[in-house]
């Protein structure tokens, strides 16, 4: 029997220490048990140039479990941003994010893959204001039980005023 991947994700809004917390979980894994955890690059499943026929054999392969999660998430970008080209279209895109994760996970299996940044919430691209980064909203857009994974949410909670603080200060170039 092929062991499950356990996916932990930490979620919060920017500057809210979601890498720190990430980084330091798989320092603590490497150190003290014998698992092979990752810290994948958020370019190695977000932003990802995708070929038409790898998008094509994606949302077939994953369709059943992701159809109904990609389809609320356009109709909530819709609803929140307004209705056109570009907000379709890069709403359908960002939402195969998971999609491109999984397969990543499948091709690349380990036992923990740690996430930094929020992959159902486009964190860094969007204002710490656009979005309510609670629990409910989370479980909203989590993704979908799948019964090869073990998916974990880590919710980490900042005063926005200190999360702002963070932000300011930080020296990187996407921010």
């Amino acid at each position: 029997m092929a062991r499950r991947a356990i996916i932990v994700e930490f979620m919060g809004i920017p500057g809210s220490g979601k890498s720190s917390l990430a980084s330091a979980l798989v320092r603590k894994l490497s150190a003290t048990h014998p698992f092979d955890a990752a810290l994948p690059d958020r370019f190695d499943y977000r932003r990802k140039q995708l070929t038409w026929f790898e998008k094509v054999r994606l949302d077939v392969v994953y369709a059943p479990s992701f159809l109904m999660y990609r389809i609320r998430r356009l109709f909530f970008d819709i609803s929140n941003i307004g209705l056109g080209f570009w907000i379709v279209g890069n709403s359908w895109r960002q939402s195969r994010y998971p999609i491109v994760l999984l397969d990543l996970v499948r091709l690349a299996p380990r036992r923990f893959y740690i996430l930094d940044e929020w992959l159902m919430h486009r964190t860094i691209e969007e204002s710490i204001k656009r979005y309510n980064s609670n629990v409910s909203f989370s479980r909203k857009f989590a993704i979908p039980h799948i019964k090869t994974h073990c998916l974990v949410y880590v919710c980490v909670h900042v005063d926005r005023e200190l999360a702002r603080e963070r932000i300011l200060n930080q020296d990187q170039p996407f921010r």
